[in-house]
């Protein structure tokens, strides 16, 4: 499962220390009112793509109205 960690934990997860010492106390829940969510291209889900693009939201198009 990915780890989302806040910005200031990175240099404490990254930080190599004791097996018997790891931070397991940042593997919690990233709190969701901090996340938003857009919707990418389906080439994010293929291993073999690596790209800036992929991380780009898409441009929706908006439904044309109904008169």
């Amino acid at each position: 499962m990915t780890v989302i960690l806040a910005p200031k934990d990175y240099e404490r997860w990254l930080q190599p220390g004791d097996s018997s010492h790891l931070p397991v106390d940042l593997l919690r829940p990233y709190p969701a009112e901090e996340m938003n969510a857009k919707k990418v291209s389906s080439g994010v889900g293929n291993v073999r793509n690596n790209s800036p693009g992929l991380c780009q939201p898409l441009k929706l198009i908006e439904p044309a109205q109904a008169p």
